[in-house]
Formats: C-alpha cells, structure tokens, sequence
C-alpha cells in the first residue's frame, strides 16, 4: 500500500495527524489539453482565495462548490470539510 504523511492508505491516523476538521488547502491546475474542467471536493464548499498564482483580496474571496480550471491556469482554494468525503 502506498505510504502517506498518517501511514498507509486506509490506516487510522496516529497523534498529532492531520485531522478531518482541519483547514484544507488546495490548488487545482488546468492542463492544456484545450478545455475548461469543473472541479470540485466531497465534502462541502470552499473559499476561493487564489487565482493564476494572484491572491484575491479578503473582500472579494468568495465561497464555491465548483470552480472551472481552463487550461494553463489554476486556483487556490481554503475550506474546512463540514460533511465526510465518501466518494
């Protein structure tokens, strides 16, 4: 099984782990493949804080389920989980 930071894959995880209610923070990156990809997480909405390696000020950050990635392009996202991520 692969290994990751609390063990392996499917393993619980030990003390002072990451723990689900923590703050995630994610970049999704466009590929140039020529088209435009909704993304998102399982798990709730997220805070849009980023874009194109340019921070958004604190006013105009807004709250997303989805974001479209185009190609050569990316977003930088924050939220905490509020449900469990089953897929």
């Amino acid at each position: 099984m692969p290994s990751a930071p609390h063990g392996s894959f499917g393993s619980e995880p030990r003390s002072g782990a990451d723990e689900p209610w923590k703050a995630l923070k994610l970049r999704f990156i466009g590929t140039n493949i020529g088209f435009i990809h909704p993304m998102h997480i399982h798990g709730g909405p997220f805070q849009v804080v980023a874009r194109d390696g340019e921070t958004i000020p604190q006013k105009a950050r807004f709250m997303a389920d989805t974001v479209n990635v185009g190609p050569d392009s990316a977003t930088m996202s924050s939220g905490r989980p509020s449900a469990p991520a089953n897929g």
